[in-house]
């Protein structure tokens, strides 16, 4: 046998068995065969190095980036909405629900969080405050879980229905309101409103405000949990990608940067902090197929976390903080990063074979958003024909009685990842569910 028929036998060979072995087994066959390494995806296409934006302007996006940033600061009290603060007590109220437990909560489980809250006084305490710590949004001032049921691994962990998002430290908010006991606050950031614990924040008075976005540049962080240090050598917190700091000054292969934190009575001001070349640039971040490739590199394999628990992300969070080092800021949720983050296309009349051939042929790689309700996917180009994405996945439906295959992290696939699986849900296809795709910038011919 010829050296060449030898490897196609082999090739052959191998890749049956590892269709035959991902039916029988219950492996996911695209986690099996798709390399899960966006370097081999971005060197494919025709020129990574290319920027996809003009520098003149790219400059104004990220400096809208920027004005969007700091907007809660600028927020007067006609723009507070005692609508924002009563709408999850509303939604909750005839929610029993689960607790940590998996025991059923009880009827009036909400009536005392509701006292503490003191809703009738709102707006209690307007006050501008900045983030001091990497902490959790909350729809309701409150630690304790919500889950709907336990019945299957759609439902219950990890679930929490109170989990609003996370917010990073460095994030300017405004106070609206705050709890009896005086330990949450009702906060707008930039992004989403909810309740925050006010260890977390500290108030930013006049001078802080004035002086921290004053600074002519901004560092994103570029790579995952990097520990920051103050320049007396003490922790601060876990720095990550999807996190901006003011830049003072480069020192040899370090910057030198501004950090929030609190004085002893809870106002802001400005920690210097050192962090290496190696984990941080200057925003924004040439748009290239390349630099994007590279920061989503950092992103993959990490573990799903539903609105942020346990500091993890979920889908929408993941493409928000995949961009935010080239100045781009998208919406929360993965509806308005669809509608609301550039030109969006209607695909949901479509059959499955007509959307998989239009975003292969109208996406641009690394810069195209794939939606469909309750999740989004970023197209990075196509294998054998077929479109290839990059998401942050709890699971894919099944019709067993666990009703989730479980991926639970961020992954490669195609648009129809599981279809192997014997108890696949065919009314649970991806690419079957895909209502639209959305480009994030405009094709500039550079």
């Amino acid at each position: 046998m010829t050296t060449l028929k030898y490897f196609i036998v082999v090739s052959l060979l191998s890749l049956s068995i590892t269709i035959l072995v991902g039916c029988k087994s219950g492996l996911i066959q695209d986690l099996e065969t798709l390399e899960q390494d966006h370097t081999s995806y971005s060197n494919s296409i025709k020129s990574p190095q290319k920027r996809h934006i003009p520098k003149s302007i790219h400059s104004i996006i990220d400096q809208n980036y920027n004005n969007r940033f700091f907007k809660p600061w600028k927020l007067k009290r006609h723009h507070f909405q005692k609508k924002d603060i009563v709408s999850a007590f509303t939604r909750f109220k005839n929610q029993n629900g689960y607790g940590e437990n998996k025991k059923k909560l009880l009827p009036n489980w909400i009536t005392p969080i509701e006292k503490e809250a003191t809703l009738s006084t709102f707006p209690n305490f307007t006050q501008p405050a900045i983030t001091i710590k990497n902490t959790n949004l909350r729809l309701l001032p409150t630690k304790k879980p919500h889950f709907t049921h336990f019945k299957h691994n759609g439902e219950g962990f990890p679930f929490d229905n109170l989990q609003n998002s996370t917010i990073a430290a460095g994030t300017p908010i405004m106070i609206t309101h705050i709890t009896r006991r005086k330990d949450w606050v009702f906060i707008i950031s930039p992004f989403a409103k909810g309740w925050i614990q006010v260890h977390d924040i500290a108030y930013a008075g006049p001078k802080f405000r004035k002086s921290y976005p004053s600074h002519k540049a901004f560092i994103a962080i570029t790579k995952e949990n990097i520990p920051l240090l103050s320049k007396r050598n003490q922790f601060l917190f876990d720095s990550n990608i999807g996190m901006i700091f003011p830049k003072i000054k480069r020192i040899k292969n370090h910057f030198l940067i501004s950090i929030p934190q609190a004085t002893s009575k809870r106002f802001a001001f400005s920690e210097k902090a050192l962090i290496s070349i190696k984990n941080a640039r200057t925003k924004p971040i040439p748009l290239t197929t390349k630099n994007i490739s590279n920061i989503a590199n950092e992103l993959l394999n990490k573990p799903y976390g539903w609105g942020g628990s346990f500091h993890n992300r979920d889908c929408s969070a993941m493409i928000q903080d995949m961009f935010v080092p080239f100045g781009i800021l998208l919406p929360r949720n993965s509806k308005a990063q669809a509608h609301k983050g550039g030109i969006y296309f209607d695909l949901s009349t479509l059959s499955p074979k007509e959307k998989e051939n239009i975003i292969i042929k109208n996406s641009i790689p690394y810069l195209t958003l794939v939606w469909l309700p309750g999740h989004i996917m970023l197209y990075i180009g196509q294998n054998d024909d077929k479109a290839i994405v990059f998401h942050n996945i709890w699971g894919l439906r099944t019709k067993d009685e666990l009703g989730r295959k479980i991926i639970g992290k961020s992954v490669i696939t195609t648009l129809d990842p599981g279809k192997n699986l014997r108890n696949a849900d065919p009314n649970g296809s991806l690419i079957k569910r895909v209502e639209g795709i959305t480009l994030l910038v405009p094709r500039y011919h550079l």
